[in-house]
């Protein structure tokens, strides 16, 4: 067992030597690589527009919360100027601990599957709507596509409910998911909600990978 661990661990480190994006994100002073997939899809959407409020679900280590920061307009702000929204809003959510960045609220070790976080969620936002609800969330690998597929799906129908609960009319609604059975049940029920149901894979995702994205845009608040 711890083998195979060590072996999986070793490939890793492997990969990310290799990765061209690994290299280029420790350049630009992203925290991961994913920062280059919320990069290309704004680049082509357009949704991360100026002052808008954003809530990012699942943010450490910060990649996404950095984009969205650059691109909303809050990263060179002050703390002073961050409280009043007229700027703009990033919200970062995750289990783990995150460090601080410059121009985002944190909201960690807080498990978005909990009653819990959503009520900080929720006491956060204090009735305020935001402009969109962005989902980088994957749950820890198991290798049995079966189970991560089903496990990614929870994880966005959670990451939905928030949306459904905190978005404005005609806003936008991103998350991760795996191909698998439960895909097209899950696109059903976001076309409910939202004009556009979109899935993007994105360039810089691996070619062995099932991941992919759906969004959503153009809410229709009940």
């Amino acid at each position: 067992m711890v083998k195979g661990k060590s072996s999986s661990s070793s490939r890793w480190l492997q990969r990310q030597f290799k990765d061209p994006l690994v290299k280029q994100s420790k350049l630009d002073d992203y925290r991961a690589r994913s920062a280059y997939k919320l990069i290309e899809i704004d680049n082509k959407y357009n949704f991360l527009k100026r002052k808008s409020a954003i809530v990012d679900l699942g943010a450490c280590p910060g990649a996404w919360s950095q984009v969205a920061s650059q691109r909303i307009g809050t990263s060179q702000l002050s703390n002073d100027e961050l409280v009043t929204w007229n700027h703009g809003m990033v919200l970062a959510v995750d289990k783990e601990v995150m460090r601080g960045l410059p121009g985002v609220f944190v909201i960690d070790r807080a498990d978005i599957t909990s009653s819990e976080t959503l009520k900080r969620i929720y006491s956060f936002l204090s009735q305020r709507k935001v402009d969109a609800v962005i989902s980088d969330m994957a749950p820890n690998a198991t290798g049995m596509h079966k189970l991560d597929h089903e496990r990614i799906m929870e994880l966005a129908n959670t990451a939905f409910q928030v949306a459904q609960n905190c978005l404005k009319t005609n806003g936008t609604f991103l998350c991760k998911i795996f191909q698998g059975s439960l895909l097209n049940g899950f696109k059903h029920e976001l076309k409910t909600s939202f004009e556009s149901v979109q899935e993007i894979r994105c360039q810089s995702t691996r070619k062995e990978s099932t991941e992919m994205y759906l969004l959503a845009q153009q809410y229709k608040e009940d």
